[in-house]
């Protein structure tokens, strides 16, 4: 049902007020600094120090999954695997250690990078929260001043969520029974109440303050707008960005999606509106020095190896930064031939699932 539940919804659902720097603050957390993973009653206690309750903190620790910045390793007949997305109970006997992207907003902080810092906030947002912050930005009107009444946006929101559901119908065919699927839509759009849009787009307005998304009174900023406007031009060419549940959640149904069909990612919204070409000198040098700073943060403790798949929202950013998209293998590519005694990788078509080190006569700091 969980999985029904994502694939009916994209936003983080968990109903408790928690500031957001607040559940930043997990996979900030020094316990990742001694051990690959933790217990999530280890970072639920940590957390209750800053003066929550153990109800808070436990859903301070679901935010951070839902985010996409935790992850839970799930152990099934002595294979592990690594689980995110929506939860409705924490198992605090669970271990949680942190993703590829929370790998990255680790060094983002550590390294003091303070705009990539806030461009990963924003992606993860927009990636796993997009029916409320995505639609919150999208609804909000710089130009005229003004603000989406909370009954607007709460048609807003259920009108998404019938796109979704008409869209589910019509372009992938899932193993749950098509009645199961559809009674369990009703039951939740039901319990959406005008109560409950009050105090997530309460909460979302905090988030979008925190961001400098919005300012105190509510309105767009320059970078806020920045935003809506990315929205909107893409909502003028594929609108199933926001539409279709997101790759893995589809997976994870049993989903198969029909021809012609594709599904974006937040990742895809943010990158330049232009064709990829070979990466420069520049993003190259940018690139190579983040991937030897970084190191120590993102690096697997036990394996003394970083994952490809924590550099790659670095190389987005700076796509961002240059507003020139470039091809992701070749930038790696480019950065581990050039930068040969400095950097060992055994590069893959799929660089997502590859793995770095830095040389043993390289010296490595994340400062």
């Amino acid at each position: 049902m969980d999985e029904i539940n994502s694939a009916l919804s994209r936003y983080d659902g968990h109903s408790t007020y928690v500031k957001l720097e607040t559940i930043l603050s997990v996979p900030k957390s020094t316990l990742f600094e001694s051990k690959p993973s933790c217990y999530a009653a280890e970072l639920i206690s940590e957390v209750e120090k800053r003066g929550l309750s153990r109800l808070a903190a436990q859903n301070c620790l679901k935010h951070g999954i839902s985010l996409g910045f935790l992850e839970r390793i799930i152990s099934s007949g002595g294979i592990y695997r690594y689980e995110s997305g929506s939860m409705k109970k924490i198992d605090e006997t669970a271990r949680i250690t942190l993703s590829p992207l929370g790998r990255s907003l680790r060094a983002a902080d550590r390294l003091s990078l303070k705009e990539f810092w806030y461009f990963l906030i924003t992606c993860s947002l927009l990636e796993h929260d997009f029916d409320m912050y995505g639609l919150l930005l999208k609804s909000t009107n710089k130009n005229n001043r003004t603000i989406v009444s909370f009954s607007e946006f709460g048609e807003q929101f259920r009108s998404l969520m019938h796109q979704r559901h008409e869209w589910l119908k019509q372009n992938i065919l899932i193993r749950f029974p098509r009645n199961q699927v559809f009674n369990h839509f009703h039951r939740k759009t039901k319990k959406i109440k005008d109560s409950s849009i009050k105090h997530h787009l309460n909460m979302r307005r905090e988030w979008a303050r925190y961001l400098s998304h919005c300012d105190g009174n509510g309105f767009l900023t320059d970078t806020g707008d920045y935003y809506a406007r990315l929205i909107k031009n893409v909502e003028t060419k594929n609108s199933m960005f926001w539409i279709a549940p997101t790759p893995e959640c589809i997976k994870k149904v049993g989903g198969v999606l029909q021809e012609n069909n594709n599904i974006f990612t937040a990742w895809d919204l943010l990158r330049p509106d232009t064709p990829e070409a070979e990466p420069g000198e520049e993003i190259i040098q940018k690139v190579a020095e983040f991937m030897k700073r970084a190191f120590k943060t993102i690096s697997l403790r036990v394996f003394a190896q970083a994952p490809l798949a924590s550099i790659i929202p670095y190389i987005h950013f700076q796509e961002m930064c240059l507003n020139q998209k470039v091809d992701i293998h070749s930038i790696f590519e480019a950065v581990i031939r050039r930068y040969r005694e400095t950097f060992y990788c055994m590069l893959t078509p799929v660089p997502e699932e590859c793995y770095y080190q830095l040389r043993k006569h390289n010296s490595v700091s994340d400062s």
